[in-house]
């Protein structure tokens, strides 16, 4: 088992710099560019795909590369605790990632590209039938404060992993938000492999590793003249 996965890694990233380096277009997007987007992910976890809310950004240092981050989040509810002592669960999910892409093709409205996202998985499992009231509250207006009271959960275990995410990703512009400051707003998806590496106490690290996907949006622009 570990012999093939070992195999299927190699392939995976073999495949993911060939179209790297392979790739040939029309220089479109510009030095000191930045984006910002929101997307819906598909996060694996053991045989269930779960949906993610998720935020990132890149900074184009070149034409060609850009640097960046993604932030992803889920909550999502199960019959049992995973071997742990509780009967119903929620399983709250999220990873942070440093996120590197690279222009493969580029048009002036399509762009495809090679992207390489490494981070931590963080998964907490609570108990969803024992909690308790936390008290809480705000200032309004700077002087009425309200008051207010939410649930929280047991927690059972946390878990922690590295991973690292090859994918290929596509942009397509929609149209012009700004033209006077080339301001646009693109439609993105992206799939790949994600891979994870490390141990815990209600999962494992096979739990993590299968193909993900998202779709989003994303507005993308200079930073400077």
């Amino acid at each position: 088992m570990g012999a093939n996965k070992t195999l299927k890694m190699r392939k995976i990233t073999l495949l993911f710099f060939g179209l790297l380096f392979s790739g040939v277009g029309y220089a479109q997007t510009a030095q000191s560019d930045l984006s910002i987007g929101i997307a819906f992910k598909n996060i694996p976890f053991q045989d269930n795909r779960l949906p993610a809310f998720m935020l990132e950004s890149h900074y184009y240092v070149t034409n060609r590369w850009a640097t960046g981050g993604n932030l992803a989040y889920t909550r999502q509810k199960f019959g049992h605790a995973f071997g742990l002592d509780a009967r119903r669960t929620y399983l709250y999910l999220f990873s942070v990632n440093w996120a590197n892409r690279w222009e493969v093709v580029q048009t002036k409205k399509l762009s495809v590209h090679a992207n390489l996202d490494a981070g931590i998985i963080v998964a907490t499992l609570r108990d969803r039938e024992n909690y308790e009231w936390v008290d809480s509250g705000y200032y309004y207006e700077d002087w009425y404060y309200v008051e207010n009271q939410s649930k929280v959960y047991n927690k059972l275990n946390r878990d922690t992993y590295f991973s690292v995410q090859p994918s290929l990703g596509l942009s397509y512009k929609l149209f012009e938000l700004s033209p006077k400051d080339k301001l646009g707003l693109h439609f993105t998806a992206n799939i790949g492999y994600q891979f994870a590496a490390g141990g815990g106490d209600f999962s494992t690290s096979d739990d993590f590793q299968n193909p993900s996907w998202f779709v989003g949006l994303k507005i993308m622009g200079p930073t400077k003249e």
